[in-house]
């Protein structure tokens, strides 16, 4: 049912004229593309399906139906994702970077049904983490036992990479005044500690150091004790905890980035 409800959307945008409204449009996610699926049954006959082509999760194809196959269908289009070339143009007019998701898999156009298909497939390179939220930070006083400053968030779908950072002594080279001195974090989900960091150059600190650039992040001081930690998280609500390792009280600062997908994988 998704499916025919996206390509009936797409096919409206592709009409002349008419108004495009994208954030007005059906709930289409920019990593899918609607398409049509025909398998080979007999002469003049096929199995057809509608689907979805998932940037994550490849070829997804509702329960097709037998049908004749239109007059002059060509044999290339059989077992191939195949998109209208006016629901493509309509797909990139709704936003033009979630095109890279996908590409056409050869430069062939299938008339069908007087039409202009090709063929696509999801395009390996493609970066598809587009219009997320992809950072959240909280500013807090730290201190210790329960004073200790916790931010919350929800990874859904699938696992994600974030880079998670306890701030403290580089927001002093910021010009934060009484920044906390030693921190460490905690990753809890559903109330079990998962991750610890104390020293964010202890483990993985090139990668930490790339990641942190990638998603725009100010750099941490080199040898400083701020808190960091670069993993890979499954879908579930997390909370994170920073505290005192050391020293007294001060301001520190709770950062998660998430980070694109196809990009930087966590060593540990």
């Amino acid at each position: 049912m998704t499916s025919r409800i996206l390509a009936t959307i797409l096919g409206m945008l592709a009409i002349p004229g008419a108004a495009i409204h994208p954030l007005e449009a059906a709930p289409l996610q920019l990593d899918q593309l609607p398409v049509v699926y025909y398998q080979f049954t007999g002469v003049g006959m096929a199995w057809k399906q509608q689907g979805l082509l998932d940037s994550f999760d490849g070829l997804r194809l509702e329960l097709g139906e037998t049908v004749p196959t239109p007059p002059g269908f060509p044999d290339g289009a059989y077992d191939k994702p195949l998109i209208a070339v006016a629901d493509w143009e309509a797909y990139g007019r709704l936003s033009p970077a979630a095109l890279a998701c996908f590409q056409f898999a050869a430069p062939t156009e299938y008339v069908i049904d007087g039409r202009p298909h090709r063929a696509v497939t999801v395009n390996p390179e493609a970066n598809v983490s587009t219009g997320a939220l992809v950072n959240i930070s909280t500013r807090a006083w730290v201190a210790s036992g329960e004073s200790v400053a916790i931010g919350g968030f929800t990874i859904v779908d699938r696992p994600r990479t974030v880079l998670i950072r306890g701030v403290g002594p580089t927001l002093g080279a910021l010009g934060v005044a009484n920044p906390v001195a030693d921190p460490f974090i905690t990753v809890f989900l559903r109330g079990m500690p998962l991750y610890e960091s104390t020293d964010w150059g202890q483990w993985d600190k090139a990668e930490k150091i790339a990641a942190a650039r990638l998603v725009s992040a100010f750099q941490l001081q080199d040898g400083s004790k701020d808190a960091a930690l670069l993993i890979e998280l499954s879908p579930g609500a997390y909370t994170v905890h920073m505290g005192i390792e050391s020293g007294g009280p001060g301001v520190g600062l709770v950062e998660v980035y998430v980070l694109p997908d196809n990009s930087l994988l966590p060593s540990q």
